[in-house]
């Protein structure tokens, strides 16, 4: 079997990079992703009301890139909720998305 071929291009050693969010999508060979998330009308609304707000249409953003991922940090969100009990009501905390560091 052959192995699949990659292109690596490390950010570094771009002098000019277009961070736009279609090039960089673009340069990971995956330029139909944003047609596709536009087929969700979930994202077809918060695209709306970001443009009704803000007079931009666009939800996505590149943060940075890096050459090499030593982990990754998924965000998680904790919540505090009233719950009743005998001696009146207690707050309990609630997960309510995983989070974890992941080597």
């Amino acid at each position: 079997m052959e192995p699949p071929k990659y292109t690596i291009v490390k950010m570094r050693d771009k002098l000019e990079v277009d961070w736009s969010v279609a090039a960089v999508l673009h340069d990971f060979h995956a330029a139909g992703l944003l047609s596709e998330l536009q087929g969700f009308l979930p994202v077809r609304l918060f695209c709306h009301a970001r443009k009704e707000l803000t007079g931009e249409g666009d939800y996505l953003e590149i943060k940075g890139m890096a050459d090499n991922v030593v982990a990754v940090k998924s965000r998680g969100q904790i919540g505090v909720i009233p719950v009743p009990s005998d001696d009146g009501p207690i707050e309990c905390i609630s997960i309510l998305a995983k989070f974890s560091i992941k080597p």
